[in-house]
């Protein structure tokens, strides 16, 4: 997983380095942490517009959006979740 101050996430395989998912985690601003949760079937992103997003991994459909006023230092690294 790699987040991208184009506002965007991005799922890769590790061994072909090609691309396999693109998510669009942020309506405006960076997104500064992208990580799977623990059984790897859902993504979490958190970006400078102030969301964490959730995303199923496979089909990369957004299924949860928390607003509020998350900021880069409280944002900056994620660790893997259960849900």
């Amino acid at each position: 997983m790699t987040a991208s101050s184009d506002g965007s996430a991005k799922n890769w395989d590790a061994n072909t380095g090609q691309r396999l998912l693109t998510l669009k985690a942020s309506a405006r601003g960076e997104v500064h942490s992208a990580a799977f949760n623990r059984d790897g079937i859902r993504i979490l992103t958190a970006a400078d517009d102030g969301t964490v997003r959730v995303f199923e991994r496979v089909s990369g459909k957004e299924t949860l959006v928390l607003r509020g006023s998350l900021r880069q230092g409280l944002c900056g690294r994620l660790q893997p979740f259960e849900r």
